[in-house]
């Protein structure tokens, strides 16, 4: 009896094994088409109302968290004078604020340290004396102090009056100085006599917030050397630099909103950043196959288009969609689902690139 009721069921439960293994190799072999996405698209935004100076970046561009995405114009301070350089604002600080209570942001101690405020009343007497030209090397010698010599530069002419600036010599303040042509202090070469006075300090200030610092506090500058750069405008949260926008993480530039020369307000996007840590693949999957992606799922996603050839990387499904849609292309009544795919590794991938998903 036992043995006629083995072999009644044995070619049965044969028959069922195979169909049991037909359905795993089938449910194995599924093959999904997929996209690489992104999930998470994040503005990159300006913190203060000013115009758009470089876009170093195109859309498309692959970039690094920190690198600059955009740089915003800033209103640049220069030195007027040559000399000795004191910073009393640094970065992040009310230009108006540090004036109000320093007198400026910055002061120059001037290399020239003296001057001469000189007329012509003392000149020699003669026709080409009478007329001092600005710019024109002069000799300068001591009025009583006969010792005390130098040279000097006219920098000014109004009517009578003129001012040298002493490059050389040993002078002292408020001693009377006759100024020469010659350099040997011809008498007929004589254009004027002026009284010693010291340099005032260049005093230089701004407007806004004071965003960089461009020199070192006590080095030296030349005229024409820019000192610091301010911003105009009211914002909250001061950056470590303003005026470079830059992106917030690793990822691609997927479009760029705006062009030199653009006026944007805080809070602007200048563009939109595709994390790398946010790409993913999404993927059809039919009803009929739903129950073999369930979230959780390993996968191999191949790339069939990266460099030469293709790229295979290992997955795991992180999210599947509970919502069916009708496959247009499809004329069953059979719904597809949306699963999203989270892949080990993204080097060389792409927004947008082609993919196909098989379950590992």
């Amino acid at each position: 009896m036992k043995n006629r009721f083995i072999r009644k069921f044995l070619p049965l439960m044969t028959a069922g094994l195979l169909l049991a293994s037909s359905a795993a190799s089938a449910a194995s072999s599924v093959e999904l088409d997929g996209k690489v996405v992104n999930t998470s698209p994040v503005p990159v935004t300006v913190s203060y109302t000013g115009t758009v100076d470089t876009l170093p970046v195109f859309a498309g561009e692959n970039v690094t968290k920190g690198q600059t995405i955009a740089t915003l114009k800033t209103t640049k301070v220069y030195a007027t004078v040559s000399g000795t350089v004191r910073l009393f604002g640094k970065a992040g600080d009310s230009a108006e604020t540090v004036a109000g209570h320093y007198g400026a942001v910055a002061y120059i101690e001037p290399d020239v340290k003296y001057y001469l405020s000189s007329s012509t009343g003392m000149a020699y007497d003669a026709e080409e004396n009478s007329i001092v030209h600005p710019g024109e090397m002069v000799y300068l010698r001591g009025a009583k102090h006969l010792d005390h010599k130098g040279t000097g530069m006219v920098t000014g002419v109004d009517g009578t009056g003129f001012t040298v600036d002493v490059l050389t010599g040993n002078f002292e303040t408020d001693e009377y100085v006759y100024s020469f042509r010659k350099e040997n202090y011809a008498g007929d070469s004589r254009i004027g006599r002026g009284r010693v006075k010291r340099t005032e300090f260049t005093a230089l200030s701004g407007s806004g917030i004071i965003v960089r610092a461009n020199v070192e506090n006590g080095s030296h500058v030349n005229a024409g050397d820019v000192l610091f750069e301010t911003v105009e405008g009211d914002f909250s949260g001061y950056a470590a630099s303003l005026t470079e926008v830059k992106a917030p993480a690793d990822g691609i530039v997927s479009e760029v909103s705006v062009s030199m020369g653009s006026s944007v307000t805080a809070g602007d996007a200048v563009a939109t950043l595709y994390p790398k840590d946010a790409m993913r693949v999404e993927a059809s999957v039919s009803e009929e196959n739903l129950r073999d992606f369930p979230a959780g799922t390993a996968v191999q996603v191949t790339f069939p288009y990266v460099g030469d050839g293709s790229q295979a990387v290992s997955g795991v499904v992180e999210r599947v969609s509970q919502v069916g849609a009708d496959d247009e292309s499809d004329n069953s009544d059979e719904s597809f689902f949306t699963v999203l795919i989270r892949l080990d590794s993204t080097d060389n991938i792409s927004y947008g690139m082609t993919a196909t998903v098989t379950k590992k």
